[in-house]
């Protein structure tokens, strides 16, 4: 609702007040004037106050006295009441005039100050690209780069620092954890046009998060609980993507660590997640990574701790799923799962056989 629309509500409201109240309070005036004329005139109609009688004609005009003193008493109080009653409405009229004011100034200048902001974030975005340039056509310094993107971030321009991340990606060398941490913040956003892109753009640049020593960065959020609060197509999209990362090393050539605490996140899709496809694409793929572990091994995760091998039996009741998709270089994530475990070399298979 538009200020005007509710300036014009409050003063209806106000003037419907103002009516009723002046119409009681006339209303009760001309009630009690009725009455007095009423009982005036049946006093006149029947001679009770004539002075000239027995003493009982007396006693009878003293009554009557006494009874219209009472009545008049009685008047002058409903039009007291009456008054009072006008003068709180009258109060009460302007209190919600005061009100309406109030509100009407707040949001004016609630409607200033956002624009005001508007206009500095336009200018933070004109100046920001401005800086990923430079007069002799050399590459910017990579913390530059990652300062405007943090900067445009922190303003809450999710499109503008996607679109410029995801052109630094593809064209030009960009931190890989400030890309990361990008993703993540724009992820956790209330905006889901910009949850969705930031989903697109982690899958899209997932072989940009390899790090040396078989290390890698993803975004945190997809790591925790969280991601459970994220729309099915955002939460299939990253759970493909973190597919797609695991892929891009052999086994031999991942820290340990690092490729137990990602598989996690997909054993946690698996068991959690409520969409059957996403819980049939993360199993398919989690069957085919746990043949790397000895089945012995007891691994802590999310869904507690548990044995590889208990793990890899439950999956194994689920032999017809593969993953679906295809990834970033275009193979069918099945075809790159085949590939990948055909990669194991000496790695543990299956119940414990070795390839």
């Amino acid at each position: 609702m538009s200020d005007l629309t509710q300036t014009a509500d409050t003063t209806d409201a106000l003037r419907k007040l103002q009516s009723t109240s002046s119409t009681w309070l006339r209303v009760s005036m001309a009630v009690a004037v009725a009455i007095l004329l009423l009982f005036g005139g049946v006093l006149w109609k029947l001679d009770i106050l004539n002075l000239q009688g027995t003493s009982a004609n007396v006693k009878i005009i003293a009554a009557t006295l006494a009874l219209m003193g009472a009545l008049v008493g009685s008047l002058v109080t409903l039009v007291g009441l009456t008054l009072k009653h006008s003068i709180d409405q009258r109060t009460f009229a302007l209190q919600l005039e005061t009100e309406a004011r109030r509100r009407t100034e707040s949001d004016r200048n609630s409607r200033l100050q956002k624009e005001a902001e508007d206009r500095l974030k336009v200018e933070a975005a004109i100046r920001a690209i401005g800086l990923l340039s430079t007069t002799s056509g050399q590459e910017i310094p990579p913390t530059q780069k990652a300062g405007v993107i943090l900067a445009l971030s922190d303003l809450g321009i999710f499109p503008l620092a996607l679109s410029l991340t995801d052109q630094m990606l593809r064209r030009t060398s960009f931190d890989p954890g400030t890309a990361c941490w990008l993703f993540n913040k724009a992820l956790a956003s209330k905006d889901l046009d910009v949850r969705q892109q930031a989903a697109r753009l982690t899958a899209v640049h997932v072989d940009k998060m390899l790090l040396k020593e078989g290390r890698c960065v993803f975004p945190a959020i997809l790591q925790r609980d969280e991601i459970a609060s994220l729309e099915k197509d955002v939460r299939q999209t990253c759970v493909h993507a973190q597919i797609d990362l695991l892929l891009l090393r052999p086994f031999s050539e991942w820290n340990p660590d690092i490729f137990a605490g990602m598989l996690d996140c997909l054993l946690y899709a698996w068991k959690h997640d409520e969409d059957g496809d996403i819980r049939a694409d993360a199993g398919a793929a989690v069957r085919t990574f746990l043949r790397a572990f000895d089945p012995n091994q007891e691994f802590v995760l999310r869904i507690g701790s548990r044995r590889i091998g208990g793990l890899a039996a439950e999956l194994a009741l689920n032999k017809e799923q593969q993953v679906s998709g295809r990834m970033v270089d275009g193979r069918l994530r099945s075809l790159a799962l085949d590939e990948w475990e055909k990669q194991l070399g000496s790695s543990y298979v299956g119940e414990g056989k070795k390839v």
